[in-house]
């Protein structure tokens, strides 16, 4: 049997037009998945098997294909992402890959030896999650005791370890709990059509953006760079999405122009500069600070 990958947006009768170019090919849809029935509500990314032999029109099927139309009415499954735990992830991994990777190339002094990470002073290995000296070692904090060493650049590793996505997060439990929920809390909301949507933004030091596309897709993570990057998203059809922004309400410039939607700041937004397609739209702009 061959195999047939669900779309954003797509029920069991979409799918059917798009594969047999009938909706009639849903029975051979039923009996080819016996897991799924006409109550099933698909989620993107789904695999369902199908009889080639049993397509009833292709010359349907192979026009969506050339014109690139994907039949889409709704009743999908909508990804839902646990925000605050995705953002926790995403801090702990980040912060200790990047750690790892770029500390490796600078010369560390921990209680006056000079040493790189990974190895042992005086037993104990220098990397995160290991005592030093007293002070725990841990992939969201900076080494205690940098610039201690002569030859050794504070500025340069802190620059290069923001450069990589390097967060530096509170050190006390309460304060980092409270660092990741209101991290947690929606800051933009945009109802996007069309099939691509970008957003051009600067992002300060020490912060970052996550993006739910709104398409069921992995929520997009984006960090301090030095200068404007682009956050852009392609989606398979020409629907309507919503697209959530989380992480920092404070930017150097923020630029909406391709987002093809409208924005709406949902708290505070601080930007240093602020390009809008809709300058004169008070309403949208009331929370945005320039």
């Amino acid at each position: 049997m061959n195999k047939y990958i669900t779309k954003s947006g797509q029920n069991l009768y979409d799918v059917a037009l798009a594969i047999y170019g009938s909706v009639e090919g849903i029975f051979d849809l039923l009996l080819s998945n016996r897991e799924i029935s006409l109550e099933t509500v698909l989620a993107k990314g789904t695999e369902l098997s199908y009889h080639d032999e049993f397509r009833l029109n292709r010359d349907i099927a192979h026009w969506f294909i050339v014109n690139e139309v994907t039949v889409k009415n709704g009743n999908t499954q909508r990804r839902q992402f646990n925000v605050l735990e995705e953002i926790k992830d995403w801090h702990e991994k980040t912060n200790s890959q990047n750690f790892d990777a770029i500390t490796s190339k600078f010369v560390i002094s921990v209680s006056g030896v000079i040493n790189k990470p990974n190895i042992s002073i005086g037993g104990q290995t220098n990397r995160p999650g290991t005592s030093i000296g007293g002070t725990t070692q841990r992939p969201n904090t900076f080494y205690p005791n940098w610039g201690t060493s002569n030859s050794f650049n504070q500025t340069a590793l802190k620059n290069s370890l923001y450069a990589a996505g390097m967060i530096e997060l509170p050190s006390d439990p309460d304060e980092l709990e409270e660092y990741y929920e209101l991290a947690a809390l929606p800051k933009f909301k945009i109802v996007q059509l069309g099939k691509e949507s970008a957003i051009t933004m600067e992002i300060p030091q020490n912060h970052f953006v996550a993006i739910d596309w709104g398409d069921g897709e992995e929520m997009s993570f984006y960090h301090y760079k030095g200068s404007p990057i682009i956050a852009r998203h392609s989606y398979e059809g020409v629907g309507e999405h919503c697209i959530i922004l989380y992480g920092t309400n404070s930017f150097k410039s923020l630029d909406f122009t391709k987002t093809n939607g409208i924005y709406y700041a949902l708290t505070d937004i601080k930007a240093k500069k602020f390009i809008t397609p809709f300058p004169n739209a008070e309403e949208l702009n009331k929370l945005i600070i320039t």
